[in-house]
């Protein structure tokens, strides 16, 4: 096979196979996937970059029917990680 041959795909239009399913709907994604007693979890930001986060309150939170578990950043072991 030639360098020529090997390359000639590059900067031309490819017809992807899952495209007409995504644009239609069609495909299932991780997030589309609902089980029986599957719980949910919310992740909160700070909106502020590099900022210190003095205090969070969070009692609303576990008073909150339905809620089982409130985690902040005093529940893990790590400083920090991938998400400070």
């Amino acid at each position: 096979m030639t360098t020529k041959k090997r390359f000639d795909v590059i900067g031309k239009p490819r017809r992807r196979v899952d495209g007409r399913a995504k644009v239609t709907g069609l495909t299932r994604f991780a997030d589309d996937v609902m089980l029986p007693r599957m719980v949910h979890c919310k992740l909160l930001r700070s909106p502020m970059p590099h900022a210190t986060i003095e205090s969070i309150d969070v009692s609303r939170a576990r008073a909150h029917p339905g809620v089982h578990l409130v985690l902040t950043g005093k529940d893990f072991p790590v400083t920090f990680g991938i998400l400070r």
